[in-house]
Parts: structure tokens; sequence; C-alpha cells
């Protein structure tokens, strides 16, 4: 879905993963060759305030925010195997600490929901961010939670 929307490909140089928004002025990178600390990085010439984004709907007035795009993903197929497949955006700020990204999306109508890391990096964001409700991983990020929900060890988000 995503690549047919263009707004996700392999790039061919170093087969990273680019995930593109639709308006072409935001784009991070993430690497395929390895698993431990993958590579991950936003594309030089991005713009601050902007993050990726895809929408399940149309009528979506929810806004899941995530730290990476694949964590977007890794969500929505949680969100996909527990049958909860509301109307929502789901979004990549790529990064706990892209304030300007946040500061952004708080002035819009939809309902925020952060979905950040559980880790310290997670809480820092949080802490930055009162009035945000706020969904927390059982394990460190939605990439884990994701195969344990499918070997039925957590019931995330």
């Amino acid at each position: 879905m995503l690549a047919e929307q263009k707004i996700m490909y392999q790039e061919k140089s170093r087969n990273n993963i680019v995930f593109i928004n639709m308006e072409k002025n935001f784009a991070e990178l993430r690497g395929t060759y390895t698993f431990e600390k993958p590579f991950h990085c936003i594309v030089p010439g991005s713009r601050h305030n902007v993050f990726w984004w895809f929408r399940t709907s149309k009528n979506a007035g929810k806004c899941y925010i995530c730290e990476a795009a694949i964590d977007a993903i890794s969500l929505y197929e949680l969100h996909k195997i527990q049958k909860n497949e509301e109307e929502a955006y789901y979004i990549s700020i790529a990064g706990a600490a892209k304030q300007p990204a946040i500061d952004k999306l708080k002035k819009s109508k939809y309902h925020l929901i952060t979905v950040v890391d559980n880790d310290y990096a997670g809480q820092q964001f949080q802490d930055r961010n009162p009035g945000l409700e706020y969904i927390l991983p059982v394990y460190k990020d939605w990439n884990e939670d994701l195969p344990a929900l499918k070997n039925n060890h957590v019931a995330a988000g």
C-alpha cells in the first residue's frame, strides 16, 4: 500500500528504505543491512517541522505520533492483528527530539496520541509534551512488540 502511494521505496544504491511524505519536503532513511542497530537518518534538506505519514481513511481524526516510520508501520500492523482498524493517521516525526514537528501537529484539529519508545528519550519527549495523550509499548518500541504479539507474549497499545 505504501509503495503504491509512492511514500515508501527502496533506494537503488544502498538498498535503504526511503520514507518520503506526500508533500515531498521530508524523507527519512532506514538501513536494511543490519538488524541490531540499523542505519537511520533524516535526508539532508528535509524540513524540520514536517513529518512522514499515512492514513487509513480520508475521514481519519486520530493521529498516532511515532518516532520513526518503521514504528508507525509496526503500530498499524499491531492494530490490524488486534482488529483495531480505526480511521487514523500513523505519523513519524523521525526522532523524539524533533519538537518543531510536534508543535505543528499540536496546532491541528486532530486527536493526538503519542506512541514513542519506552526508553529515556521517550520519557523526555513526554516530559516536554505533558498535555498529550500517550501509549507506551510493552518492550522498547513497537517493532519489538509486534513479533511478541504475534507469538502471544504481549498485549500492545
